[in-house]
């Protein structure tokens, strides 16, 4: 997303408001799947499955040979592969899940046009403004990205985790046990696993990327005060960045206790449908140029 120096944090695509415009998008290389987003409360619990995280690696990042699956040369066999080191840590959730508790129930969910207010081609837009109702999103798509990278060698992209420790069940079940704990600060079950595979995919693509594995959520009130400090300090020392991305885990649980698992299928396998959230300028939200551009 573009940003200029002044108020930056303000104008990062990832600012939660009362102005929030949600889009949600199912990317892959080749496929664009239906979907779409909901205003979703963020202090519930997660009941998402981590089965095939994207793929990345930043600058300061370093993931094990050994624990890395070694794809073949085609990019679409690396989308249905499990990684060896998610695999390891399924096996370790089966064999104790004879042990735990049935305490609710997991229902698989493909989000799509009933839920969105607007639409474009693929892309199923959920427009939550109060005021901004009358956007264009077919002319702003087509305006296409202003994204011009002149030198690959200097970081591109930043890659950040507001909320660290969101984690994930590791096994793809109908049912939740309610002390299973969805928070975790291990690297290699939390957001910085995923956010590894999103930086990898990008360096293979010829990108550098910075990848901020600090926890900012050792305490939840707070936490996007915490990263904001160092979102501005990265763009402060690398100006090149262009795109910062704040990736989550979400989190839907109904009143009845339900716990809701967004699932798109992308080469006969399941994966975690994506959402988009950009901020725009409305109500308190000023001096955000840019808002319409992300």
């Amino acid at each position: 997303m573009k940003h200029s120096s002044q108020n930056t944090f303000n104008r990062l695509a990832v600012i939660l408001s009362s102005c929030i415009m949600a889009l949600t998008v199912i990317l892959t290389q080749t496929v664009a799947l239906k979907s779409t987003a909901e205003q979703l409360d963020v202090t519930s619990i997660a009941s998402a499955q981590l089965e095939s995280p994207l793929a990345t690696h930043a600058e300061e990042v370093t993931v094990s040979a050994q624990k890395r699956t070694v794809y073949a040369s085609n990019p679409l066999q690396a989308l249905t592969e499990t990684p060896n080191d998610i695999q390891a840590l399924k096996q370790a959730a089966q064999k104790k899940s004879d042990k735990e508790q049935k305490d609710g129930t997991i229902t698989e969910k493909q989000y799509g046009k009933k839920e969105a207010n607007a639409s474009v081609g693929s892309v199923y837009i959920k427009n939550n403004t109060s005021t901004q109702k009358n956007i264009d999103f077919q002319a702003l798509l087509n305006m296409g990205a202003d994204l011009k990278v002149t030198d690959k060698t200097k970081p591109t992209v930043l890659i950040f985790h507001t909320h660290t420790t969101e984690s994930y069940e590791m096994l793809d079940r109908g049912w939740y046990a309610q002390d299973y704990v969805t928070r975790s600060k291990s690297s290699d079950r939390n957001m910085v696993r995923i956010g590894m595979e999103i930086a990898e995919q990008l360096k293979e693509a010829g990108y550098s990327v910075i990848h901020d594995q600090e926890i900012h959520d050792l305490k939840y009130t707070g936490a996007y005060a915490h990263s904001r400090v160092n979102v501005e300090k990265y763009l402060k020392q690398y100006p090149s960045i262009q795109v910062v991305l704040d990736i989550h885990r979400d989190a839907i649980e109904q009143a009845n206790g339900v716990r809701i698992k967004p699932t798109a299928e992308i080469l006969g396998k399941k994966a975690a449908q994506m959402m988009i959230i950009t901020g725009c300028q409305e109500g308190k939200i000023k001096n955000f140029p840019n808002w319409k551009y992300n």
